[in-house]
């Protein structure tokens, strides 16, 4: 049997080795070179690159600038840029773009080469380039169907959040003003939008596990007893439950059951603290404190924004988040929670 690594011994071996590479290996070879007066000129194309550029070798020896003329307009400055950038310091020029061929065709290419500065001052570059199209198009497909998922999960959650709150009248628009004190503290505490939206989300649906709470004890009218404060207790780790094996990109199943857990383990239903609540949780767990607090309830009439705000303020870094507590207290006095 013929040996196989390292069998090429001979120059012509080699030489018809690269042709073999060059000619049939979907990769397009390009030698371009930039003279100090600004013109440029390809001094080689391989097959690959006419059939990638869907032109023939007449097209390109009239339009020796078709490399440039058919970059998509808007990757043209970014293109004019790293290739000055590469020539200046010598380092390797790296650049995913756009062409359009001929056929108005749009494609996605990625050309990479290190330049090299030659004796009469131009620079010059041995590029190969590869087409990305098709991961560029598996990307659209992926971020498109998540744009789907995550509004149909939006639409979801607004529906939940209205059954919610069709079931326990007195606290109708609860949710909805949580979420809405939630998002504006965690816009003053800077979070990045991803997050703001999970927080929202999370927000509107926080006491969805009340739909299992029986409702003659959601909607009693006098103080609760302490089986029934227990019962009600169970509403964050039921709704936990009612998101189980829901594969999300936000936190929604964590702030659910972590809303009413507070700093110092004094919460439930897990008794977690500090460090294993999670900053979501955290913000939603003042709002809701301060929203509950502010609003009337069917066993007691409301204490009051000043009330809820010394509770906040009292508490503020023993059970509640200081941030955000902070957040809340600017907030008001800016007149943006009312």
């Amino acid at each position: 049997m013929d040996k196989i690594i390292g069998s090429h011994n001979n120059e012509n071996d080699n030489s018809m080795f690269a042709d073999d590479i060059i000619h049939n290996v979907p990769i397009a070879l390009i030698n371009y070179r930039q003279h100090s007066d600004g013109t440029n000129a390809t001094t080689y194309l391989s097959d690959w690159c006419l059939e990638l550029w869907e032109l023939s070798e007449e097209q390109v020896n009239k339009d020796p600038n078709f490399l440039w003329d058919q970059i998509h307009p808007n990757d043209v400055r970014t293109m004019k840029e790293k290739v000055h950038r590469s020539a200046e310091d010598l380092t390797l020029f790296d650049n995913e773009y756009r062409i359009i061929t001929p056929s108005g065709k749009h494609k996605w290419v990625h050309g990479i080469g290190m330049p090299r500065r030659m004796e009469d001052g131009s620079t010059f570059w041995n590029i190969t380039i590869i087409e990305t199209t098709t991961e560029h198009d598996v990307k659209d497909m992926l971020n498109r169907k998540t744009k789907e998922l995550k509004a149909s999960f939006k639409g979801m959650v607004q529906i939940v959040s209205k059954a919610v709150e069709l079931r326990d009248p007195y606290t109708s628009g609860h949710q909805v003003r949580v979420a809405a004190i939630s998002t504006e503290i965690g816009k003053k505490l800077g979070l990045s939008n991803r997050i703001l939206e999970g927080l929202t989300l999370g927000a509107l649906v926080h006491d969805v596990g009340k739909l299992s709470i029986p409702i003659q004890i959601l909607t009693k009218p006098v103080k609760l007893s302490e089986g029934e404060m227990a019962i009600i207790q169970e509403h964050p780790r039921l709704g936990m439950d009612l998101f189980a094996g829901a594969h999300l990109p936000w936190p929604i199943r964590e702030i659910i059951g972590q809303h009413h857990e507070r700093l110092d383990g004094s919460g439930y239903p897990e008794g977690l603290k500090d460090q294993d609540i999670i900053l979501e949780a955290k913000i939603v767990a003042v709002a809701d404190a301060f929203e509950a607090m502010s609003s009337d309830r069917p066993y007691r009439k409301s204490p009051g924004i000043v009330k809820a705000m010394k509770e906040l303020n009292d508490f503020s870094g023993i059970k509640y988040h200081t941030e955000s507590v902070e957040a809340l207290n600017e907030l008001l006095k800016q007149g943006v929670i009312l």
